[in-house]
């Protein structure tokens, strides 16, 4: 896998019962058409932009964050600055997979490649720091 600073690691799978994975990359982001392949799976790192409650959309996948199951529709307070863990599974048979957010100062849209991190070290250098 080629080193990327902005995306999730993506999992590829022939089949829904096996474990390791036939693909392994980073995508940029969680936007699938025709997909065909049984199952992937997305895991790393959302940056909070802002202190404030966003809402999730999903098609054809279901979504963790920190560990959280986050049903369609519900909203997650995320915290600027800080990494928050996520992973996305694919829904079987699902010919479109999508990962959406809102809030008050975030349009609607595809979660976008400048907030997914692989790693949480390719995000460190660029936070800043305030205060001693």
């Amino acid at each position: 896998m080629e080193p990327q600073l902005a995306g999730l690691v993506a999992k590829y799978f022939a089949n829904t019962t096996t474990f390791a994975p036939e693909l392994r990359r980073v995508d940029p982001v969680v936007n699938l058409t025709f997909v065909d392949t049984p199952k992937i799976e997305w895991t790393g790192f959302l940056l909070g932009t802002f202190t404030e409650l966003f809402q999730f959309d999903t098609i054809g996948c279901h979504l963790y964050i920190d560990n959280v199951s986050v049903e369609p529709g519900s909203k997650v307070l995320l915290i600027e600055t800080h990494l928050h863990g996520i992973r996305v599974e694919s829904t079987y048979g699902a010919p479109i997979v999508q990962l959406k957010y809102s809030s008050a100062r975030t349009p609607a849209q595809v979660v976008p490649s400048s907030v997914l991190f692989p790693v949480a070290t390719e995000i460190l250098p660029r936070l800043r720091f305030t205060g001693v």
